[in-house]
């Protein structure tokens, strides 16, 4: 979702699973924004708070963890 200039992302899984997320302009040069573990209910919100400032932007989501 984009809410306020924000984008978040909901990831599912199982339960302590670690996700990490890159997000890029041309699909050639990646920036990793974060990780996290899954919690209990077996998901994790990421939120990239820099979105409102590119005309546009992609998103990859990568497990496991390195």
């Amino acid at each position: 979702s984009f809410t306020n200039g924000n984008f978040q992302l909901q990831l599912a899984s199982s339960t302590n699973t670690g996700f990490g997320l890159l997000a890029s302009t041309n699909l050639t040069a990646w920036t990793n924004l974060g990780w996290g573990f899954t919690g209990t209910n077996g998901t994790l919100l990421l939120t990239d708070t820099n979105a409102a400032h590119f005309p546009r932007r992609f998103y990859r989501a990568y497990w496991p963890l390195p």
